[in-house]
């Protein structure tokens, strides 16, 4: 064989090999952040993608219902994390958290006939509120429902909550303002209903959301990369123009 020839496949072989490197997230359907039906799969993973090819690694994602994510992704070993994590979550010795970056609201929706009136937590118990099955209450509600579950009633979907309040099942939702908005702007059903809901001033918290890699060597390697090359600030410009795109035309499930 040629040397020349020799020295182009061997290089060329290389080449492959290092841009074939993978990275496999869990996840979950929650448009317009993570969704199989979207573009891209997404805003937040199309961000996600641009980081990891940073560090030189394709991402893979696979997407399950919320209650079956934490049991498939840990018995899955070809699973390396799960997005979306945050601090709230009941973290153990099994995941770790990688560095915290992107924020966004989690608030309460209610109908414009029937404002929620509230100064503290405790005062949500006046009320039926609706939340998705399987989503982890943030820490400023959590301890009130502990024992009042019977004021809450869970939901399929975060579109089924959201009629749920339409319709007056509920009284109000908790529920990430990014995808509100985006439910609200896209899905035919509830589109021309919104009208009859508005936004409560006051939030419930800021989520930060990271990544939750496993805590085996191989993939606290990976957190490592990771951390090393993912901005906030840079990664929040790629989902806010992502968003900007296909708010408009993207389908809501």
């Amino acid at each position: 064989m040629n040397l020349l020839v020799f020295f182009v496949i061997l290089i060329s072989s290389t080449l492959s090999s290092a841009s074939s490197k993978k990275i496999t997230l869990i996840t979950m359907d929650i448009p317009p952040f993570m969704s199989p039906h979207l573009p891209d799969q997404g805003a937040a993973i199309y961000g996600l993608r641009q980081t990891f090819k940073k560090a030189g690694y394709d991402l893979e994602v696979r997407f399950e219902p919320v209650p079956r994510i934490r049991n498939v992704g840990l018995s899955d070993k070809k699973i390396n994390g799960f997005f979306p994590s945050f601090t709230d979550e009941n973290f153990n010795h099994k995941l770790i958290l990688s560095k915290l970056f992107y924020k966004t609201p989690w608030v309460i929706v209610e109908r414009k006939d029937k404002p929620i009136i509230w100064k503290e937590p405790r005062d949500l118990l006046k009320y039926k509120g609706g939340n998705v099955a399987g989503y982890v209450l943030r820490s400023q509600v959590a301890a009130i429902y502990k024992n009042n579950m019977q004021h809450l009633e869970s939901a399929a979907s975060d579109s089924i909550n959201i009629l749920k309040l339409i319709h007056k099942r509920v009284d109000f939702i908790f529920i990430d303002l990014n995808v509100f908005n985006f439910i609200t702007t896209t899905n035919p059903e509830i589109k021309p209903l919104a009208y009859q809901l508005k936004v409560n001033p006051k939030i419930i918290a800021l989520n930060q959301y990271g990544i939750g890699f496993k805590s085996d060597s191989l993939n606290q390697t990976l957190l490592k990369e990771f951390n090393k090359v993912v901005d906030e600030k840079e990664f929040t410009q790629w989902v806010s123009k992502y968003l900007e795109n296909q708010t408009k035309t993207a389908p809501a499930k």
